[in-house]
C-alpha cells in the first residue's frame, strides 16, 4: 500500500491499523469531526488526539487579528457557548442548570474554581503527557509553593462523570477527587449537581483547568485561566500554560488575577477561530447539519489531500488575517460588558458556506436504516 485513510485512529481496529502503518512505514491519514462541526480534521501519521497541528496553528496565529468574517464566526461560537449552546457540538451536559448567585464558600478571599477533566480518552498519548501522575498532584504542588491555598479552591466535578457511557461509568474519577478533597478540606460540587458552571465562572477570580473546553466560556468572560498540562489551546494565550513543575513554582496569584481581560477575550476569540476554521480543512465543502449528519459541496481542492499524503509542508484551512484589531474591538467590549442584546445577535449569526453546488450522496439501504436508528439515540455516547 502507498497510503491508508481511516477514521479517528484512537482505539480498536482503527488504532491497530494506524500502528501497523507506522511499523511498515506506510503513510496513514486519520480523519475526525471538528469540535464545532464544519470541515474535517486530518492528521498525518497520528490519531485524532494529536495536538501537533493545533499547537503550530496557535503559535502562528495568536498575534494575528481576525477579519470581519472571522470575528463573526468566533463571536457566534463564543456567544452560543454562553447563552444557548451550539447544536453542532458533540457533547453537552447539564443542559437545564440551576442559577448560582453567590460563591458557595462563605468568606472566601480568593475564589479559585477548579474544573477537572478526566481525560480518559487521552491516557498514553505522548502529546498529552504531564510530569505529574494526576491533576491533583499538580494542585498539591501549587499549594505547597503558595500559589493557592486549599481553602481557596472549589472543585466542580465534571458533569460527564454523572453520565454512564454504555456500561462504563466515571465512578473512579468521582471517588478520586472526592477523597482528595475530603483529605485536604477542599470544597467541592459533585458531578450530578445542577449548579450552573458558567455562573461559578462569573463569580470566580481564577479558573484552573487540566485540558477541558471550559476555557471557551471562561475566556469569553475575560477570566484568567491556568491550565495544568497540554491542551488544544496551549500556546494560544487563552490560558496560562503550565507544562512542568517549574512552571507551577513560578506562578504568582497576584500576576494571574492581574491579566488584562481584554487580552484574554481577544486571545480566546482567535483560538475559537483557529479551532473552528484553521485546524479543520474543507470547511466550505463539509457542512454539519446535525452532530451525525453532513452536507457535502462540490469544488474542494483535492491537491490539499495529495500534499498531506506526500508530507508537503504545513497545512491549515484558512490562513487569512486582518491588518488591525478594528473588527475585534467592539466584540471584546460586548462580551466584557455582558451586552445581552449583542450576544444574542452574535449567537444568531449564520455561518454559511461559500460553496453553492451541494452534492447528492445517497447511503446504501442498510446504512440509511442505521442512520435512522442513530438519530433516535443520545449523542456523545
Amino acid at each position: 500500500m502507498d497510503a491508508v485513510i481511516l477514521f479517528n485512529g484512537r482505539m480498536d481496529y482503527t488504532r491497530a491499523t494506524l500502528e501497523a502503518c507506522r511499523d511498515m512505514g506506510v503513510t496513514c491519514i486519520t480523519h475526525e469531526r471538528p469540535l464545532f462541526g464544519h470541515g474535517i480534521i486530518l492528521n498525518r501519521n497520528a490519531n485524532c488526539s494529536s495536538l501537533e497541528n493545533i499547537h503550530r496553528i496557535n503559535r502562528k496565529y495568536k498575534d494575528k487579528p481576525l477579519t470581519l468574517r472571522q470575528v463573526s464566526v468566533a463571536a457566534a461560537l463564543g456567544a452560543q457557548r454562553l447563552i444557548g449552546g451550539n447544536p453542532l457540538e458533540w457533547k453537552r451536559y447539564n443542559e437545564h442548570p440551576v442559577f448560582a448567585t453567590e460563591w458557595p464558600i462563605s468568606g472566601a478571599e480568593r475564589k479559585v474554581l477548579v474544573c477537572p477533566s478526566s481525560k480518559n480518552e487521552l491516557l498514553g498519548h505522548p502529546d498529552w503527557e504531564t510530569p505529574w501522575r494526576d491533576n491533583t498532584d499538580a494542585l498539591d504542588h501549587a499549594v505547597r509553593h503558595g500559589v493557592f491555598r486549599y481553602q481557596d479552591l472549589l472543585i466542580r466535578f465534571h458533569p460527564s462523570w454523572a453520565v454512564p457511557f454504555g456500561v462504563v461509568t466515571a465512578e473512579k474519577c468521582e471517588q478520586h477527587y472526592r477523597s482528595w478533597c475530603e483529605s485536604r478540606g477542599v470544597s467541592f460540587i459533585p458531578s450530578d449537581s445542577k449548579v450552573n458552571t458558567k455562573d461559578l465562572i462569573r463569580l470566580a477570580d481564577v479558573i484552573v483547568l487540566n485540558g477541558s473546553n471550559t476555557v471557551l466560556e471562561a475566556g469569553m468572560l475575560g477570566k484568567p485561566v491556568v491550565c495544568f498540562g497540554p491542551a488544544p489551546y496551549t500556546h494560544s494565550g487563552a490560558a496560562i500554560d503550565v507544562l512542568s513543575f517549574s512552571d507551577i513554582e513560578h506562578l504568582d496569584f497576584a500576576d494571574i488575577v492581574s491579566k488584562d481581560p481584554r487580552e484574554i477575550v481577544q486571545n480566546t476569540l482567535r483560538y475559537y477561530y483557529s479551532k473552528a476554521a484553521r485546524e479543520p480543512l474543507f470547511i466550505d465543502f463539509v457542512r454539519s447539519r446535525t452532530v451525525t449528519e453532513c452536507a457535502f459541496y462540490n469544488g474542494a481542492d483535492p491537491s490539499l489531500l495529495e500534499r498531506l499524503l506526500n508530507d508537503d509542508g504545513e497545512f491549515e484551512g484558512d490562513s487569512d488575517f486582518a491588518d488591525g484589531t478594528q473588527y475585534e474591538d467592539s466584540v471584546i467590549e460586548a462580551f466584557l460588558g455582558n451586552d445581552v442584546a449583542k450576544l444574542e445577535e452574535y449567537a444568531s449569526w449564520q455561518w454559511e458556506t461559500e460553496a453553492s453546488e451541494e452534492l447528492k450522496i445517497t447511503r446504501r439501504g442498510v446504512f440509511r436504516l442505521i442512520d435512522g436508528i442513530r438519530r433516535l439515540t443520545p449523542k456523545g455516547v
